[in-house]
């Protein structure tokens, strides 16, 4: 005989005990890979939660791999667990569709699929990291889910670039997108010979449009490979650096420019430092500035007071630094120290297009 609510109110001495005793048992979801593939165990999340939901009417209770809270739905206490849960199951479905199609798509195509629901694209990338956390996987190109390109290339020898069974290549003497690469990708040099070969990183894509442009219009001693991040580097970026490293023996110097500021430290630490992932940091990158004393020469820069946003940075990369073991980390911490005791900051633009070319 079935207990009716007046045995529960005997049992349950507090309105907390009883709304527990009162709520239908829950089905338990494990968001992660026991066996099988990927795309068996999205297909089998998939159907569990689409039978509980629709035949069953039971609630689920996801359990998440990582730090990440398990998500109840429906949950009385956590009024966006509706959205999360939302979000959660579109984004499988969009890997399970990627998987079974052998599709790749960008997490900005995906955040513009379902805007409404998304609301924005940090969104889109935390919960791809959760999956791809919860599945044990070391990045999410392994869901068929890839950056959107940003950075550029320039060079004036062809790069093949190998991933998977598919083939793609940077042509020579064009400017171009940094192509989709994956941590198995293999690149090749096309007709190289034994010439000098230099690699320019460049912070700003207008000093990098001035030195292709004077490049590809000049007759220049050796070969180049320059390539910008627009500011800040994105994961593809650094990843196509650190490959071309696999060149080392070819590749003479390896030289990047950023502004002389705080926030060109920064960047240029981005490029050459990675605790978590060493596949996204370039090892043999030497800082060639631009540093203030260089600038100095120059009569037609513009030097501008720090911000209180570029001390409070430069004060925390100073922190950083003086701890860190990084073989150049003396020469930042004597230009971030040169910027705060001056208390200016300029631009790279100033310097003329030769002194990148003479290192």
């Amino acid at each position: 005989m079935k207990e009716c609510l007046n045995d529960y109110m005997k049992q349950c001495s507090t309105k907390h005990d009883l709304l527990e005793a009162l709520k239908s048992p829950s089905r338990t979801i494990y968001v992660t890979v026991f066996q099988g593939s990927v795309l068996d165990t999205i297909e089998s999340i998939l159907s569990l939660a689409r039978n509980s939901i629709e035949h069953h009417q039971q609630p689920i209770k996801f359990i998440l791999g990582g730090s990440a809270k398990p998500l109840l739905f429906p949950s009385l206490n956590d009024p966006n667990s509706t959205n999360k849960i939302s979000v959660l199951l579109t984004l499988l479905r969009t890997i399970h569709k990627c998987l079974e199609e052998k599709e790749v798509r960008t997490i900005r195509d995906i955040y513009y699929s379902n805007v409404e629901l998304y609301r924005n694209q940090k969104k889109v990338d935390y919960w791809l990291s959760t999956i791809v956390r919860s599945f044990h996987l070391p990045s999410k190109e392994y869901l068929n889910i890839v950056p959107a390109q940003k950075g550029l290339c320039y060079t004036t020898l062809g790069i093949n670039v190998e991933t998977d069974d598919m083939q793609s290549a940077i042509m020579k003497d064009s400017s171009v997108l940094i192509p989709h690469l994956k941590q198995n990708s293999k690149l090749t040099l096309v007709e190289y010979t034994d010439t000098r070969l230099a690699l320019i990183v460049l912070e700003k894509e207008a000093v990098y449009n001035k030195l292709v442009d004077a490049y590809s219009k000049e007759l220049q001693p050796h070969n180049v490979i320059i390539v910008t991040g627009k500011g800040y580097p994105d994961f593809l970026t650094r990843l196509f650096l650190n490959k071309l490293q696999s060149f080392a023996s070819c590749i003479k110097s390896w030289s990047i420019y950023t502004d002389a500021d705080p926030h060109g430290i920064d960047i240029a630490l981005k490029y050459m430092e990675n605790d978590h992932n060493p596949l996204y940091k370039c090892d043999l990158l030497e800082y060639r500035g631009v540093r203030l004393c260089q600038l100095l020469r120059h009569k037609d820069v513009q030097f501008l007071e720090l911000s209180q946003r570029d001390v409070s940075l430069a004060i925390k990369l100073l922190d950083r630094l003086t701890d860190s073991t990084h073989c150049e980390s003396h020469l930042f911490l004597i230009e971030l120290q040169r910027q705060l005791f001056y208390y200016k900051k300029a631009e790279m633009n100033a310097i003329d297009k030769d002194h990148f070319f003479s290192h």
